[in-house]
C-alpha cells in the first residue's frame, strides 16, 4: 500500500479505528460522513476524531472517491447499495472499492455485479471482529476481485476467501444468527430470572452448559438432539413462552424458537432415524436442505 490514500464513506467506529491505525502508520487518510455537516454531539465528535487521528473529514463525497487509490465503504447496511452506486459514477480501473458494511449476501452480489459491468474492483469485506479492540488487526474475510487485494495485505488482517463475491457477507449472516440471536435470548432469560428472583440460580446453571465446551461440540449435540427431539422441546418452549407472557415479558425469541422446533418436527427426522441420534451432521443436514429446496420425504 504504498503511497496509497485510503479514503473512508462513512467515518463511524469502524472507520475510526482503522483510520487510527492507518495514519499511526504514515498512510494519508480521508473521510466523509454525513454527519459533519450538522452541528449535532455526533458529528462534532466525528470532527473531533478527525482531527485528533490526523483524518481529513470533508463534506464532498466526490473528494474522497476520486482522490483515493483505496475506498472503504463503513456506512450502513440499509444505505451501502446507493453509496455504491454513486462511487460507481465516480471510480476508475485503477481503484480498489471494499465494502466493509454488514449487507446481506445478495445485496453484495448485486452491487458486484455492478462493478463487474463497469470493470471495476470491488471487494466484499466482512468483519470478524472489534476493531475498536483490535484496531487493523482485526479479521476480515474478503470475497470478490483479487487482482489489487495485495494492495491490502501486510496492513490491514484479511483472509480472502474466493471470487464470489457475497460468500464473505454469508459467513458474517452465519455469525449473526449466533451473535446477535444469543444476546436477544439473553434478553429474555435475564428478565424471567428478574422476575422470579432467581438470576444468580439461573446464571450458575448455565455456566456449568457452557463451561468447557467447543462450538464443534455444541453444534454436533444441538443438531442432533433436537432431530429427534424437536417434537417434546416444541412443547417445553411452548410453557417458556407462556411463563415469559405470564410475567408480561415479551416472548419474541421463546415463541419463535417454539415455531422452528414445531417446523423441524414436522420434517419426520425422528421417524427416519428411528429414534436414534444421527451421528453423521453432514448427512443430516442434507436431509434438511432437500427438505427445504424439493419437499422431499425424509
Amino acid at each position: 500500500m504504498e503511497n496509497s490514500v485510503i479514503g473512508f464513506l462513512g467515518f463511524g467506529e469502524v472507520a475510526t479505528a482503522f483510520a487510527r491505525g492507518l495514519t499511526l502508520l504514515g498512510y494519508r487518510v480521508l473521510a466523509y460522513d454525513h454527519n459533519i455537516r450538522s452541528d449535532s454531539p455526533r458529528g462534532l465528535a466525528k470532527v473531533e476524531k478527525a482531527q485528533r487521528y490526523g483524518v481529513l473529514l470533508t463534506d464532498s463525497f466526490a473528494e474522497v472517491v476520486q482522490e483515493a487509490n483505496i475506498v472503504i465503504s463503513t456506512v450502513t447496511p440499509d444505505t451501502s447499495k446507493d453509496v455504491a452506486s454513486s462511487a460507481l459514477d465516480l471510480l476508475t480501473s485503477e481503484q480498489l472499492y471494499v465494502d466493509l458494511n454488514s449487507s446481506s449476501p445478495a445485496v453484495k452480489e448485486q452491487i458486484g455485479n455492478d462493478f463487474a459491468e463497469q470493470k471495476l474492483d470491488y471487494i466484499d469485506g466482512t468483519i470478524m471482529g472489534s476493531p475498536i479492540e483490535t484496531g487493523l488487526k482485526t479479521p476480515i474475510l474478503a470475497s470478490g476481485s483479487s487482482e489489487k487485494l495485495g494492495a491490502l495485505l501486510g496492513v490491514f488482517n484479511i483472509n480472502w476467501i474466493g471470487h464470489r463475491v457475497g460468500r464473505a457477507a454469508a459467513v458474517k449472516m452465519c455469525q449473526s444468527i449466533v451473535t446477535k440471536g444469543m444476546q436477544s435470548l439473553l434478553w429474555e432469560t435475564i428478565l424471567l430470572a428478574r422476575s422470579w428472583q432467581v438470576e444468580e440460580l439461573a446464571a450458575a446453571s448455565l455456566t456449568r452448559i457452557f463451561e468447557g465446551r467447543s462450538f464443534a461440540w455444541w453444534l454436533h449435540y444441538s443438531l442432533s438432539t433436537s432431530a429427534i427431539h424437536a417434537g417434546r422441546r416444541t412443547a417445553e418452549m411452548s410453557m417458556v413462552t407462556e411463563t415469559l407472557e405470564n410475567a408480561n415479558i415479551p416472548a419474541h425469541l421463546a415463541s419463535a424458537t417454539r415455531d422452528k422446533l414445531a417446523w423441524l418436527a414436522g420434517i419426520g427426522l425422528k421417524e427416519h432415524y428411528q429414534g436414534e441420534r444421527p451421528e453423521d451432521i453432514d448427512e443430516l443436514v442434507d436431509l434438511v436442505m432437500a427438505y427445504i429446496n424439493n419437499g422431499l420425504e425424509t
